[in-house]
């Protein structure tokens, strides 16, 4: 049995949007890792890491742990005075007993220090108390719940402002791209069940506790005089006519809003799901048939579905050929020109129950189900994404759709843009109001709207935003038959020899839904994961490349 022999190569795929709008933060304490809450002193090295200098000794901080068993020397586990980095890139920290550790790809040495030529580092570049006073103003302060003594500050090298304190632990405060509205804007219900746009270019929500209008950044309620329900309307789904009057379902029926509200067909009132066709009409499905609303007063066109399994539906969209497809928990079927067929899981779909339908500028059907994003192209085949290419959450609720033909995702975990090349997430810590999204809108001031079960967010989506540099990967320790070694140890290995890989990637918003892929040859398919080591055993005869 000739021996197994194995490469070594590393990279990671990595994109995000880049704004600058409104400040967030994300606070860590001893209970996230820190050895302690006092912090003298930070430093970000090369490779991206963040150095921590506390009261009870040194942490290293990649975005997604904290690592504080650095020390060769536990004698030295000490006070952290100063961190600077030499010529050479090599981390140097100075304790208040008066010794120094050396890091050196981020691994203490264990090396003679000659102390003059590392007290000349210090003294040279003397670790200063660096607060931006312009950061720390009174509105700032307020926003982090700011109790103890800001001690340093850093910006690092993703544009992230770090704030060290004494006593409060360590705040890394950023810039993100969403406005959010709350029950401190006026929204009395936060659960937002959909948002459009009236004819004067007002933005309207629609809620578990009545509709609201934004006015000056403040929501104001809407009242309706028809309804002895007043504080009990639920509204549900909005729909805009040629004409930008804006059509609504609620708990007591669907309501038209123009210069007046008036209620137009109370007699459906279990129907949340409808569309206005070409000719303004309400179109809705009820009790196996179709009803068509010529007007408020009109007693409908009904026919029949011939489908007995249809219990309900969950979504109406009709194309621009005029074709009606209908989502349900059966998979999604299309009505052309009189004539149905039903799409299901055995067509290609990942689930058979549907929640929103949109067509794009080429004609292609976009389709949210509970297992994933999907495509239906012109030629009628179906591609599907998942968790796998980045989503957040298999589950999609809504779909919207932009003017360059991104495609912006609604989930129970998060925000989705997708352009068929990247997948970029969202979630509440990088500025969303809350990851749990009921409904999409793009508005006529190319502004995305967000409704979530906690409020509604706000994202300018006029420019294409820009992509940061991927973060660097790093193989942090190789072990084989558990044992730390080296790359170059990694030849002739034994036959059924057991490889461990431990990594990281350097980011620090939302390190936690980093997901990595990695194969051991060029050939072999790659396998995505969000864990941080990989196991590798029974390796049989051959070369193997690890690539991450």
């Amino acid at each position: 049995m000739k021996p197994t022999k194995l490469l070594l190569y590393s990279f990671i795929f990595f994109t995000n949007f880049c704004y600058s709008q409104n400040v967030f933060f994300q606070h860590y304490t001893t209970d996230d890792g820190l050895p302690h809450n006092v912090i003298n002193c930070l430093l970000q090295d090369d490779d991206g890491l963040l150095w921590i200098g506390t009261e009870d000794g040194l942490a290293r901080f990649d975005g997604f742990q904290f690592q504080s068993n650095l020390l060769e020397n536990e004698e030295n586990n000490s006070k952290v005075i100063a961190i600077k980095v030499d010529k050479k890139k090599m981390v140097w920290v100075q304790f208040e007993n008066g010794q120094y550790q050396g890091f050196e790809q981020g691994k203490a040495i264990n090396t003679i220090v000659k102390t003059e030529i590392v007290n000349q580092l210090f003294q040279t570049n003397g670790q200063k108390n660096n607060i931006n006073n312009q950061l720390i103003n009174n509105d700032l302060r307020q926003k982090l719940n700011l109790q103890s003594t800001p001690t340093f500050s850093l910006k690092d090298t993703e544009g992230n402002t770090w704030l060290a304190t004494d006593g409060g632990g360590l705040y890394c405060i950023y810039d993100a791209p969403f406005t959010n509205f709350s029950i401190e804007n006026g929204l009395r219900n936060t659960f937002v069940h959909d948002i459009s746009e009236n004819k004067k270019g007002e933005i309207i929500a629609g809620t578990k506790n009545g509709l609201f209008k934004l006015n000056n950044n403040h929501w104001q309620k809407e009242h309706f005089d028809f309804s002895i329900l007043e504080n009990k309307i639920e509204i549900w789904q909005f729909k805009q006519t040629t004409d930008k009057a804006i059509i609504f379902s609620s708990n007591i029926g669907i309501v038209r809003y123009d210069t007046e509200k008036k209620l137009c067909i109370p007699d459906q009132k279990t129907i949340k799901t409808f569309i206005l066709d070409k000719y303004n009409r309400v179109n809705l499905f009820h009790h196996k048939f179709f009803h068509i609303y010529t007007n408020c007063e009109a007693i409908p066109i009904r026919w029949p579905i011939n489908d007995e399994t249809i219990e309900t539906n969950y979504c109406l969209f009709e194309d621009k050929d005029d074709n009606l497809f209908m989502g349900t928990e059966q998979g999604i079927i299309r009505f052309k020109r009189g004539l149905s067929k039903r799409f299901t899981i055995k067509d290609g779909l990942p689930n058979n129950h549907i929640n929103d339908i949109k067509q794009d500028s080429i004609g292609n059907i976009w389709l949210a189900t509970e297992r994933g994003l999907s495509k239906l192209d012109t030629n009628g085949k179906f591609t599907n994404f998942t968790q796998d290419d980045g989503l957040l959450s298999n589950t999609c609720r809504k779909i919207s759709i932009d003017a360059r033909g991104g495609i912006w995702i609604a989930s129970p975990q998060g925000l989705h843009y997708f352009d068929e090349q990247n997948m970029i997430p969202y979630n509440a810590r990088t500025g969303l109001v809350s990851a749990d999204i009921n409904c999409l809108f793009v508005d006529s001031k190319k502004r995305l709207w967000i409704g979530t079960s906690q409020g509604i967010s706000m994202l300018n989506i006029e420019e294409l935003p820009q992509k940061v540099s991927p973060p660097k990967v790093i193989i942090e320790k190789i072990e084989l038959n558990e044992k730390i070694v080296q790359k170059v140890d990694l030849q002739n290995l034994n036959f059924k020899s057991r490889l461990r890989f431990d990594y990281t990637a350097i980011t620090f918003i939302d390190a936690r839904k980093v997901l990595f892929q990695y194969r051991i040859s060029e050939n072999a398919d790659w396998q995505t994961t969000s864990n941080r080591s990989v196991l590798l055993s029974n390796l049989q005869e051959g070369n193997y490349n690890f690539q991450l």
